[in-house]
């Protein structure tokens, strides 16, 4: 009886034991996908204050909230470098501009030895205006009119700010030789005492509008933006498809009596295109689902849009279009252009 009774407990035995690993099997199957999550994440932005940095610490404090995954901010000189931390594993978010993008995506420029590099974008825009400035009594009116004439083309170290500038005089069938002196400025008070002193006749920067730097110089100085049509944008956009049109609206400025178009581009948070998928699409679900929380990190934070995928030139990671397709935004044109995109990076490895 003795026996018999120990033989029925080992069988018990073995029964809650089978049950209790098919139990913990079935759960490890459910959590698959959160399984390859990474252990944490290292976002890369460009020093420790301004808005790369605002933001990226922000977005960081929510992936840790909401997602429970350990932050690291990893400093970066800028987009280039941050495409680099991110190819080589050293950085799993980061901002890139899209003249970057498109080149390190194909391999281009900088990239050429490196070769394509797997970034894939995630999270969209904001957007970043090129402007024209000038005062008034400068001669200058429209882009034909900087020949001759001395200006500030360019911050040092923004080669997309240059890129632009190149590109939009020669839409208009001018070169850097038809200008006077072309001259490089550090600072914003750089450009701008140039300008207050006729030391320049123009000055190009970048930002987002209403900017406090070009309001306070617009109360003191007859400031003016110099716009670019249509029919010129679209010759920029030959050299540079990443660029888009947006206006300034009249009485941006009180110098400003009508709307103004400029150059415009996408910054993005980008991610490498062997990231978790699951992970990806938990992180685009969270950013624009808790929106409000988002935006309020930062003003530049509350112009990321979920529809400026339509109008952005980069390879999206599978886990943000999963998302982007469920809330019934990204459409089979998107997908279409997603193909073309992974076409030119597939050709550009061969």
């Amino acid at each position: 009886m003795k026996k018999r009774n120990a033989v029925l407990l080992v069988i018990f035995l073995s029964l809650i034991t089978l049950s209790m690993v098919s139990c913990t099997s079935g759960d490890k199957t459910a959590g698959t996908e959160e399984n390859d999550w990474p252990g944490s994440i290292s976002i890369a932005t460009v020093g420790t204050g301004g808005s790369y940095f605002v933001i990226g610490n922000g977005l960081g404090k929510m992936i840790e909230t909401h997602l429970d995954v350990p932050i690291v901010m990893t400093n970066s000189s800028g987009a280039e470098e941050t495409a680099r931390l991110i190819e080589a594993g050293h950085a799993q978010l980061g901002f890139i501009t899209p003249d970057v993008g498109y080149d390190a995506e194909r391999g281009l420029a900088n990239f050429e030895e490196l070769g394509p590099v797997p970034i894939r974008a995630v999270i969209q825009d904001f957007p970043l205006t090129w402007n024209i400035f000038t005062l008034e009594g400068s001669g200058i009116n429209s882009v034909e009119d900087l020949k001759g004439k001395v200006g500030f083309y360019t911050r040092r170290g923004s080669p997309v700010q240059e890129r632009i500038f190149n590109s939009v005089i020669d839409a208009y069938g001018l070169t850097k030789d038809d200008l006077g002196t072309t001259l490089i400025y550090d600072t914003d008070e750089e450009y701008q005492d140039g300008l207050k002193v006729n030391k320049a006749a123009f000055a190009t920067d970048m930002g987002v509008h209403p900017a406090a730097k070009w309001e306070e110089l617009a109360t003191s100085y007859p400031l003016k933006l110099i716009g670019v049509d249509d029919e010129h944008l679209k010759k920029v956009q030959q050299t540079l498809p990443w660029v888009f049109g947006s206006p300034v609206s009249a009485g941006t400025y009180n110098t400003m009596s009508e709307d103004v178009q400029v150059p415009t581009i996408s910054i993005y948070i980008a991610t490498h295109a062997d990231m978790s998928e699951n992970f990806v699409y938990e992180l685009t679900k969270m950013v624009w689902e808790n929106f409000d929380e988002f935006a309020g990190i930062h003003p530049v934070a509350a112009l990321f849009s979920p529809e400026a995928v339509e109008r952005t030139t980069f390879a999206y990671h599978a886990g943000a279009i999963k998302y982007y397709k469920e809330i019934g935004i990204w459409t089979e044109e998107l997908d279409e252009r997603q193909s073309k995109i992974l076409a030119e990076i597939e050709e550009a490895k061969q």
